[in-house]
C-alpha cells in the first residue's frame, strides 16, 4: 500500500520487488497535507487536487507502469467522478471503489468520450494525448470483482468493496 508520502516518492526503488500497487488515497492526501479530515477545525483544508498529492499519484502510477506491476487506487478518490478521468489520464488502470460507484463512474466515462468527437481521452487529459493509435480505456463493469484495494493471498473481499479494471480494448477491425 502507498498510503505514505515517503513510499509514493521511493517507488522506483522497491517496485520491482512487488507483484503490485495499491494507492490508498484517504492516508496519502491526509499525511501529505498534515490535514486530519475528520476534524472539523481543519477538513475543509483537505483537498483531493492539491499539487503535491496529485504529483505522489502520478509518480507511482508511473513507477509501476515502467516496471510492469499494476497500480490500483483506492479509497474514496477512486470513485470520485471528476477524478477518474484524471486518473485515466494518468495511466491508472485499475480502480476499486464501493459498488455503489461503478455504474456512475462507468457513465461518466462513456459521456465524456461521446462528448469528444475522437473517443479517448477526454478534453481534460488531452494535453496528455500519446497519439491517435493510443489504446483508448474504459471502466468495464463487466470486468469488476470483488476484492480489496489490492489483492490478497486469500483472495478474501471486505464488504463494500469492487475492483474495476479499466479494459483496453484492441484497435478497430477492419474489413479484409
Amino acid at each position: 500500500m502507498i498510503e505514505v508520502p515517503a513510499a509514493a516518492l521511493s517507488v522506483t526503488q522497491f517496485v520491482e520487488k512487488l507483484k503490485f500497487l495499491s494507492i490508498g488515497t484517504n492516508d496519502l492526501i491526509q499525511y501529505t497535507l498534515a490535514i486530519d479530515r475528520s476534524d472539523s477545525s481543519v477538513a475543509h483544508l483537505y483537498d483531493h487536487l492539491h499539487p503535491a498529492v496529485l504529483h505522489l499519484i502520478s509518480n507511482t502510477i508511473k513507477g509501476g507502469a515502467r516496471a510492469g506491476v499494476p497500480v490500483a487506487v483506492c479509497g474514496e478518490l477512486a470513485g470520485e467522478l471528476d477524478m477518474t478521468e484524471l486518473l485515466l489520464g494518468m495511466g491508472l488502470r485499475q480502480f476499486s471503489m464501493h459498488p455503489s460507484q461503478i455504474l456512475r463512474s462507468r457513465s461518466s466515462c462513456s459521456a465524456s468520450r461521446r462528448k469528444t468527437r475522437r473517443g479517448w481521452p477526454p478534453a481534460c487529459c488531452a494535453s496528455r494525448t500519446r497519439s491517435r493509435s493510443a489504446p483508448r480505456s474504459t471502466i468495464a463493469g463487466s470486468r469488476r470483482r470483488r476484492s480489496r484495494c489490492a489483492p490478497s493471498p486469500s483472495g478474501a473481499a471486505p464488504q463494500g468493496s469492487a475492483h474495476v479494471r479499466a479494459e483496453r480494448p484492441t484497435g478497430p477491425k477492419t474489413a479484409r
